[in-house]
């Protein structure tokens, strides 16, 4: 029976340091564990720190880009206002401007309507006739504003 109280003694002394093996293992485990989660909730938060910045500056990029584009509405809007009376002034019939640009284009059209009768009249030998070149010579003489023909 000794023998069997030393074999049960020693099953649980065997037992006992398996258990303190197991409670020494279970908390180098837990150690690890601890550590690995308190490593992965600082790179988590550095993680979390990094998208926010970014997602800040984004943001303000933006926001930047934004008023930019507002402000240069303004600018855009305020320069049409300040040509707006310019603007109407030339689009009335009777402006000034317009008046004188069509006179411009009338003169350039009867400019073009005169070269063109003098290259016609060159072309055809009317020029070189005796009689033509008495009758330029006549409206020479007396000039073009005079009532000759009437």
């Amino acid at each position: 029976m000794k023998e069997q109280e030393e074999k049960l003694g020693a099953l649980v002394a065997e037992l006992q340091l398996s258990k303190a093996k197991e409670v020494s293992c279970l908390g180098f485990v837990l150690c690890i564990t601890i550590k690995y989660e308190k490593n992965l909730k600082k790179e988590f938060g550095h993680l979390l720190t990094v998208v926010s910045n970014v997602f800040f500056k984004t943001l303000t990029n933006c926001q930047t880009y934004c008023e930019n584009l507002q402000h240069e509405r303004c600018d855009i809007l305020s320069k049409k206002q300040q040509l707006l009376p310019f603007e109407c002034v030339l689009l009335n019939p009777s402006c000034p401007l317009l008046q004188l640009a069509k006179i411009e284009e009338q003169q350039r059209a009867i400019h073009s309507l005169k070269t063109n009768l003098i290259d016609d009249l060159n072309a055809r030998g009317v020029l070189s006739d005796p009689e033509t070149q008495a009758v330029i010579k006549r409206h020479q003489e007396v000039g073009p504003e005079s009532k000759c023909y009437e």
